[in-house]
């Protein structure tokens, strides 16, 4: 039986003597009005109509295919014409979580996944990676995205599992988890169990503080190297002025 949906005019249809041969036709056209009961009264379908015989019974083509629809209940036997009753009745019996917009299906044990459910299908919202295209429908989607695609962008700690995106966590990490102290410089990895090893470094690396030898060219980043020197290349001679941090003007 065909529903013709999207015309104002009224639709019906009627069965011939051949049980599988069902006509349709605007019966608005021959003057019938829907609202009303149909009796024996003639009703002429149109000049280039068939002739319709008397015991024709007309049926309503939309109001019988909504009869027809009926959703399934897949824990029981419960039926309905109605998708919000299917669900009211799983929700209230079978204590399950229905998805609130119009004829969708989607149902599941635990609130979060229709909350999720929603978000991924109907209000379609995305999490984009930061380093390419990739667009994913879950936040731990785009974690595993990441780490599988693009793992050579984190910073690792070499004690444990942790890693991070950013230098900063990594070495935060290292000293609430570790007990290190960790160069602040951007970029420089070094850590130490002591804070005056850090601060010694930042010294020679980044600040390139150096001792020089009065004697020759050597230059030692700290004290004791220097001292070393002295004794090792030059035994028996004073450091007249002792040692005397040099610190070079920055480059402009």
């Amino acid at each position: 039986m065909e529903e013709n949906a999207g015309s104002t005019s009224a639709h019906y249809g009627f069965y011939t003597e051949d049980p599988e041969h069902y006509e349709n036709y605007d019966a608005s056209e021959a003057g019938y009005d829907p609202s009303q009961e149909y009796s024996e009264e003639y009703m002429d379908p149109g000049e280039n109509a068939h002739e319709i015989p008397e015991d024709t019974v007309f049926v309503d083509s939309e109001k019988e295919h909504k009869e027809q629809y009926v959703v399934y209940c897949e824990f029981c036997d419960f039926t309905s014409p109605d998708m919000n009753d299917l669900k009211t009745h799983v929700e209230s019996l079978h204590r399950m979580f229905c998805c609130p917009w119009d004829s969708c299906p989607f149902k599941s044990q635990y609130k979060g996944n229709v909350k999720q459910h929603v978000k991924q299908q109907h209000e379609k919202v995305r999490y984009p990676c930061d380093y390419c295209d990739y667009q994913a429908t879950q936040k731990n989607a785009l974690k595993n995205h990441v780490e599988t695609h693009h793992w050579d962008i984190f910073y690792y700690c070499e004690s444990c599992d942790f890693k991070s995106e950013h230098v900063i966590e990594l070495k935060t990490h290292y000293e609430t988890a570790h007990g290190l102290f960790c160069c602040q410089w951007d970029d420089c990895g070094f850590r130490s169990q002591y804070k005056g090893n850090v601060k010694q470094h930042v010294a020679a690396a980044h600040e390139l503080v150096r001792y020089p030898c009065e004697y020759c060219d050597y230059q030692a980043t700290q004290k004791n190297a220097l001292k070393n020197h002295m004794k090792s290349s030059h035994p028996g001679l004073q450091l007249q002025y002792g040692a005397v941090a040099f610190k070079p003007e920055p480059e402009y």
